[in-house]
């Protein structure tokens, strides 16, 4: 069972929780539809905070959808996951260049 906290909350709070966004750096767009609504991956600072990548759905007017934000070592480790699933184990040359990197990335011994 799932304890559903949000019922507490005064109802203006759950339909306006006044989040401001400000797009730090346009990294790349991964798709776009035929509506032009767009997959994009951006360094995005939510409330003046220090930026994350974000990886969302926009609408043509600019408006955000859903999505994930992701810290600087979960980038890295997505990318570790990534890229043993579609190529198989990292290569020597390769576990040995992340273990020279300034981020230290690592997959769970659980996982």
């Amino acid at each position: 069972m799932v304890m559903d906290l949000s019922q507490n909350q005064p109802e203006q709070e759950k339909k306006n929780p006044n989040i401001s966004f400000e797009k730090v750096e346009e990294i790349a767009i991964l798709n776009r539809t035929k509506w032009g609504t767009t997959v994009e991956l951006n360094k995005v600072s939510y409330n003046g905070r220090e930026a994350v990548y974000d990886l969302r759905n926009w609408t043509p007017e600019g408006e955000m959808r859903k999505g994930i934000t992701l810290t600087d070592q979960t980038l890295a480790n997505l990318l570790i996951a990534l890229k043993n699933h579609l190529e198989g184990d990292l290569s020597k040359d390769e576990s040995e260049d992340l273990a020279d990197s300034d981020i230290t990335a690592h997959l769970p011994n659980d996982f």
